[in-house]
């Protein structure tokens, strides 16, 4: 409990921002992935969306898998380098493919 009230401590100047971005612009805080990025992918992968303009999220939705005891979903991620918030770990899209755990907390370009 105190590692999400962290997280989201961690998180209000990036929302304030973003809401911000939101008021003075009128383009939506979520957005689907097809308004940044281009090729079928992006308008082809479902569950996935634009948290603001540096945030990647993908709800981890599958069943936990009776080897390992995680779930996972894979992610397609838009051209470029994002890294995994609470482990730091780089992908760089579009070559890196992932798989999301519910560990991972968010992604960030």
């Amino acid at each position: 409990m105190r590692a999400s009230f962290q997280l989201r401590y961690a998180m209000q100047p990036y929302l304030y921002t973003e809401a911000r971005r939101t008021f003075d612009t009128g383009v939506a805080f979520l957005r689907p992935l097809y308004t940044t990025s281009r090729g079928s992918e992006a308008y082809t992968t479902k569950n996935e969306y634009l948290f603001g303009e540096n945030m990647l999220v993908a709800p981890v939705v599958h069943p936990v898998s009776a080897e390992t005891g995680l779930a996972t979903e894979p992610l397609w991620l838009p051209a470029g380098d994002w890294i995994e918030w609470s482990s730091g770990s780089v992908s760089m899209a579009p070559s890196d493919s992932i798989e999301a755990t519910r560990s991972t907390s968010c992604l960030c370009s």
